[in-house]
């Protein structure tokens, strides 16, 4: 009776020992793993454990907290993105779809763009007016914030972008799938004819005729923690015409458990744990990835908006410029007869002609800067009707701005996906540089094996597999592996490929450091800059309006002399391009304070903001 139970015990240990510690195994990876739950259309909401890729996943494959400290230890970017869906929040003014589910990559809870400065902020141009209200009837008003926004929802580059982390997190789930226990089931027939060599075989028959079925069915796999391990049930059916073979037509039954425990090499970490480890860091590269090619994108759209705005508010200001020639034209023209010079007319003419041909060039610049923003954008509504004008209705604006430089650089180095990416390869590095440094170590495994086993004849497999539990104690074996390569330069050599590989990063983490400090530190001075220009450009174009004035109301004087009105023609056209000139330059100064605070959001990472969903 004891004899039985110490075999159903042993047969209950066994199983638990194996397969119930690797179900809580496999179940204790997968609550560590990020599990993401998009919402419908209806409810987009989304839970996301953003944890893994550091020190928890670190911890739980390298065994020791040290080691998982050691596998961490470097800066990483605090603010990447994670979660599963992108809120963008318009402005109250803005009527745009909102981004489809399914662009956004994984780690992103919410992306909000940054609001831009409007022309509420500063004090609005002539020519600010003139663009906004636009010129016909076949046109697509738009914003800056409004293409941001269409560009989220349908650009083809944000969207094939957004798939990278999808992908890399499928290759996550790929490398984390090592320790996903295997079914197994395995059958074969064998018969034997073979002569005997001795009485001894067969007892009298001259040849030896075995018939052998077998149907083998169980478990293996490998644990996180190194462990192989395997658990199966043999049944089997034997007969022979040997006369010692008793009894005949047997059936056998026989559990066996095996399991190979690394104690040196694979003990802290292997080629498996090591590659879900660097897949977790490749997972965040491709996040930050994300996030540079969005944020890279979405600047070359404000760029390409504020270009196409300078194009609209230049031609206005050269119609204006234009249509002063054109007065001065109809006074010479009204005077014809009386007292004007024929070559002020005809000077008046060549400057109308000279003026109204540069329009040709506004003209195709604007359908220019059109066509980039559509391949940017690829919204519906601008591909549909591709003759629609586009009136940019954001104007520029100049307003005062306090920055801090350190916080800027500070805010920058938390935030620039650049340096996630670099982060990223740290991580990879020092994994692999642990799996070297583990790959050094001689193998020493523990190899252990049981079995409980039953037999019966007349082919009675229910009573052989009921007598596995009912004689004896369980059959086992244990030993140990060694094997190390003599001289290992092999792995010597890794761990230098690797040690070599740590530093080449961190020299570039240091020098990406220092690039970001200079973009910030350009950026905050171009913005300074250009608030003093545009300060400069307002007196300039005042200055240049008043000498205009001036030199107007004189030619009006004196235009009666044929000396004297060709010299003040001369000067007052002069006056005229000078006028047109100021006017450029302030709009263009303009346009550079805002291009130079696209700067300063773009070096400091800020121009989207990622937010993480709380566990």
């Amino acid at each position: 009776m004891m004899s039985v139970t110490r075999r159903w015990v042993f047969a209950g240990a066994v199983i638990w020992a194996l397969f119930g510690r690797t179900v809580c195994c496999c179940a204790q990876i997968a609550s560590e793993f990020p599990v993401a739950t998009i919402g419908t259309a209806k409810n987009r909401s989304a839970t996301v454990r953003t944890d893994v890729a550091g020190t928890q996943l670190a911890r739980h494959f390298f065994g020791r907290p040290q080691l998982a400290a050691q596998a961490t230890r470097l800066p990483r970017l605090t603010e990447l993105p994670a979660a599963n869906n992108a809120v963008i929040r318009p402005s109250a003014d803005t009527n745009v779809l909102s981004p489809s589910l399914h662009s956004q990559p994984p780690f992103v809870d919410k992306a909000e763009i940054l609001p831009q400065p409007s022309s509420a902020s500063g004090k609005a141009a002539w020519w600010d007016e003139m663009v906004v209200r636009g010129s016909g009837s076949n046109e697509l008003r738009v914003s800056v914030e409004q293409l941001l926004l269409m560009a989220v929802a349908h650009s083809g580059r944000i969207q094939a972008v957004a798939l990278a982390p999808h992908i890399a997190q499928a290759k996550l789930q790929q490398a984390t799938a090592f320790t996903d226990p295997t079914l197994f089931s395995e059958s074969n027939f064998n018969r034997t004819n073979d002569p005997v060599e001795s009485t001894l075989q067969t007892g009298g028959p001259p040849r030896l005729e075995d018939r052998v079925i077998g149907l083998d069915a169980g478990l293996r796999g490998k644990r996180s923690d190194g462990l192989s391990y395997s658990l199966g049930q043999r049944i089997g059916f034997k007969d022979s015409n040997s006369n010692f073979f008793s009894p005949a037509n047997q059936a056998t039954s026989r559990i066996r458990a095996g399991l190979t425990k690394p104690l040196l090499r694979g003990r802290i970490t292997d080629v498996q744990r090591t590659l879900v480890l660097a897949t977790s860091f490749e997972t965040e590269a491709a996040a930050a990835e994300y996030a540079k090619e969005l944020q890279q994108q979405l600047y070359d759209i404000a760029e390409t908006y504020w270009s196409l705005y300078f194009e609209h508010a230049s031609r206005w200001q050269r119609l204006r410029h234009i249509k002063r020639a054109q007065e001065i034209a109809a006074i010479l023209e009204s005077r014809a007869s009386l007292d004007a010079v024929q070559s002020q007319i005809y000077r008046v003419k060549a400057a109308v002609t000279n003026r109204q041909a540069e329009l040709a060039t506004v003209d195709a610049t604007i359908r220019n800067h059109e066509s980039r923003l559509r391949a940017l954008v690829n919204a519906p509504q601008m591909l549909q009707n591709r003759q629609l004008d586009f009136v940019p209705v954001q104007p520029p604006a100049v307003f005062p701005i306090e920055l801090n430089l350190e916080s800027e650089v500070q805010r920058a180095l938390q935030a620039r996906p650049e340096l996630a990416d670099l982060n990223a390869q740290v991580g990879i590095a020092q994994a692999k540089l642990n799996l070297a440094h583990d790959q050094m170590k001689a193998k020493l495994d523990f190899v252990g094996e049981a079995y409980i086993a039953g037999l019966q004849g007349n082919n009675d497999v229910a009573n052989a597999w009921s007598d596995q539990f009912n004689g004896g104690t369980p059959g086992v074996s244990a030993g140990l592996v060694f094997e190390r390569p003599a001289a290992n330069r092999s792995a010597r050599g890794a761990v230098q490929e690797r040690e070599f590989e740590l530093a080449q990063l961190g020299h570039l983490l240091r020098e990406m450091n220092e690039t970001i400090r200079a973009d910030v530190e350009s950026a905050v001075r171009d913005i300074s800059a250009a608030s003093t220009n545009v300060s400069s450009r307002h007196e300039s174009l005042a200055a240049a309006n008043q000498e205009l004035d001036y030199l107007q109301d004189r030619w009006k004087m004196l235009g009666d002399d044929p000396n004297l009105g060709q010299v003040q023609l001369n000067d007052l056209f002069q006056a005229q391009d000078r006028v047109l000139q100021e006017e450029q330059g302030l709009l263009l100064a303009t346009i550079d304070f805002h291009l130079a605070i696209l700067d300063l959001q773009k070096a400091t990472g800020a121009f989207v903001r990622f937010a993480r969903c709380a566990d």
